[in-house]
């Protein structure tokens, strides 16, 4: 028998394997595809100085980062973890 593994379950072990920050996290996914923020911004059709500010928490906006999650088909909570209590 074949052991079957869901694509997105290697990046979400990928991303919560190590502390890093939403842009760290993202910047590793586009460097498995070869894409930088600004191909990101202008697959999203989005600005990428926006997109660059959501990321590094400058900016919130929960539209760009469930844009952001979907392009990676990801959960958002895969790259932005809720708060912890």
């Amino acid at each position: 028998m074949v052991n079957s593994v869901h694509p997105n379950q290697t990046l979400q072990h990928l991303l919560t394997d190590f502390n890093m920050s939403p842009t760290e996290k993202v910047n590793r996914l586009l460097g498995l595809r070869g894409m930088s923020q600004k191909d990101l911004a202008r697959e999203l059709k989005r600005n990428p100085v926006y997109v660059s500010e959501v990321l590094a928490s400058k900016r919130v906006s929960a539209p760009v980062k469930r844009e952001i999650a979907a392009f990676f088909n990801l959960n958002i909570t895969d790259i932005w973890p809720p708060p912890q209590a």
